[in-house]
């Protein structure tokens, strides 16, 4: 009886043993698997973030970002929380640059902490706006990965269960399927994201610097074929590097499992596979890489244009300003006939409407004729052609009699000889949405100018006397457009553009590689004026200094 008791007593300890092993088993299997998801999502949105951020050192990321998301069904089907996730990582750091500008250039009326209260709301609102459209991606993807799965196991004589076939470690099925599913979802999502994705705020536009295109303009060469393929078919053609790297991943993984001998005959049969499609994927790139580009000469207008980053406020202090600095560019170099100032340079909506202002870039003053052209404001009185979307301000201006709008001047000896006011808005910095038009978020972004008018004005060409011929696009005009409003292949674009307000060079930055990609993309040479950069931009992408 003691024995038989004994032994009870020592299989009842092993059981106990034996049992907490195998919860504390789980346990590490379950902490394991929790850490790899979420270690895939994190990887995954730096992938996509860093060449966004540091486009000039971190381009070559765009090929990988979408490797770990292959890889995301052995772990789990993917969700609406872990694209969430993912949504809120990518866009906290691509859009931070953007709220910290708008959050430093806030004027409000209000207390400071009430206004740096609504500005972090209004900044966590967009990213969990943002952030709800790679929820749905990864949702719909994993929604099609199990009908697909499904499909297949009715299609087999295999018996084992959906759950276990598409979350399997040895399922090589699934990845075959799932890769097909996330490359079609993915295109779907920058598509929307590059298009539609404020469409909240009464607008089918997109956010324009969000596209993994917009890296690769560091080397303009990578972008050859965009004209011929288009933005879609391209962007498909950056997806496919990170599919072949996740196929020989999960072939390496499941062959490191083998047997010594198993595993060397089966690495050396099936290899050579996923190398080849490798360096398939890579083909159409290497080739636009390596491929000698024929140079394009210089344009012999370019001699003539100098380029001033200056800005001011104010009326005559500001022209007398300008007009200093005319003085020096034209000593400096002789040869200039126009001179470029970016956009919202003269912040004044009465400066190039006063003749005594403009009267100071007068020869008399200059020593020779030049043109200018300038970036500032001015108001107009009501009109059929230009009605106020904000009936906020509508009572303002019913009272006013006059609208502001964003102007473009091209001013010749002294004189007002062309103008161009902005069709295009940005929503919260230039005019508020319909439906956020409420006194108090209206004090916090409008209170030393109301809300800028969008113009109806027909897009007529610069024509410079004794340089040459431009069509104006005014900052977000470019940004936002994905077809130029006329034939611009032979009259190249002036963009006037304002990045001082973000006070971030990566943010200047993107946005000049988003100019070099509008430049390839519509063949079309853009003379890119900012405060960062005065360049001109050939058909290529290459960029000239002026």
């Amino acid at each position: 009886m003691t024995i038989t008791t004994n032994t009870c007593f020592i299989y009842t300890i092993e059981i106990i043993i034996n049992r907490e092993f195998y919860i504390e088993n789980v346990i590490v299997k379950i902490a394991h698997k929790m850490v790899s998801i979420y270690l895939s999502i994190s990887m995954s949105a730096l992938a996509y973030s860093a060449p966004l951020l540091i486009p000039t050192y971190a381009w070559w990321c765009v090929f990988l970002f979408s490797a770990p998301l292959y890889l995301l069904p052995y772990l789990k089907k993917p969700t609406f929380s872990d694209g969430l996730l993912w949504g809120i990582l990518v866009f906290s750091c691509t859009l931070s640059g953007v709220f910290m500008g708008a959050l430093y250039n806030t004027h409000s009326t209000l207390d400071s902490a009430i206004s740096a209260i609504l500005a972090i709301m209004i900044a966590i609102s967009l990213i969990l706006y943002f952030s709800l459209y790679s929820a749905l991606w990864f949702w719909l993807t994993g929604e099609l990965i199990q009908v697909s799965m499904a499909i297949y196991s009715i299609s087999t004589t295999d018996t084992v269960s959906i759950k276990k076939l598409v979350y399997s470690n040895t399922s090589y099925h699934m990845l075959l399927i799932s890769i097909p599913m996330w490359l079609a979802t993915t295109l779907l999502y920058i598509f929307c994201i590059d298009n539609y994705s404020l469409w909240p705020f009464l607008r089918l536009e997109g956010h324009p610097l969000m596209h993994p295109l917009i890296p690769l303009a560091t080397h303009p060469k990578l972008l050859r074929l965009l004209p011929l393929l288009g933005k879609n078919m391209l962007t498909f053609l950056v997806l496919l590097p990170a599919a072949a790297l996740a196929l020989g991943l999960t072939h390496y993984i499941k062959n490191c499992r083998r047997s010594h001998q198993v595993r060397k005959h089966y690495y050396l049969q099936d290899s050579h596979i996923y190398y080849i499609f490798f360096l398939l994927t890579l083909a159409s790139w290497t080739g636009s890489y390596l491929v000698p580009q024929r140079t394009r000469p210089l344009p012999d207008w370019l001699a003539y244009i100098s380029w001033l980053p200056l800005q001011g406020s104010g009326h005559e202090t500001v022209a007398y300003i300008a007009q200093n600095q005319f003085k020096k560019i034209i000593t400096t170099k002789p040869s200039t006939r126009l001179i470029i100032v970016p956009e919202s340079a003269f912040y004044s909506d009465t400066l190039c409407s006063t003749d005594s202002c403009m009267q100071l870039w007068h020869a008399n003053y200059l020593t020779q004729p030049i043109s200018i052209i300038c970036g500032s404001f001015s108001r107009e009185t009501t009109h059929k052609s230009c009605k106020t979307s904000n009936p906020i301000n509508q009572t303002v201006h019913e009272k006013n009699k006059s609208y502001l709008f964003n102007t473009c001047y091209l001013v010749y000896n002294g004189s007002l000889f062309q103008e161009f006011h902005k069709t295009h808005t940005v929503p919260f910095t230039e005019q508020m949405p319909l439906w956020l038009t409420y006194p108090t978020l209206n004090s916090l972004f409008f209170t030393d100018f109301p809300a800028i008018t969008p113009s109806t004005n027909k897009r007529m060409p610069f024509m410079v006397p004794g340089v040459h011929t431009f069509i104006p696009y005014i900052c977000s005009e470019l940004f936002f457009s994905h077809y130029p409003d006329s034939n611009t292949k032979k009259t190249p674009i002036l963009a006037l553009v304002n990045d001082a307000w973000t006070h971030n060079n990566y943010l200047c930055t993107l946005m000049l590689r988003t100019a070099q990609l509008k430049a390839i993309e519509w063949q079309c040479d853009i003379l890119y004026i900012s405060y960062a950069y005065g360049v001109s931009i050939d058909k290529n992408g290459i960029c000239h200094t002026i």
